[in-house]
């Protein structure tokens, strides 16, 4: 291996790894839009508060839940 691979070889690696997590990023990001633009579409309008967080994530992620969902 030459100097200039042991310099600059995990400098690219670490901009292609950035670039393949922009991707991805913005993959999920524009997935996102379309799923609420269908909601929206559908129901008129998303409501995103800590009103409607809490019980979701309460239920989602509380040991009984799990256990009934595993049950099925």
């Amino acid at each position: 291996m030459t100097e200039i691979t042991a310099v600059f070889g995990p400098m690219v690696a670490s901009q292609l790894l950035y670039t393949v997590l922009f991707l991805v990023g913005a993959a999920a990001v524009i997935s996102a839009m379309e799923q609420f633009k269908r909601i929206r579409g559908r129901y008129g309008v998303v409501k995103l508060g800590l009103r409607y967080a809490w019980p979701y994530l309460a239920y989602n992620l509380s040991p009984v839940a799990r256990r009934l969902r595993a049950s099925r």
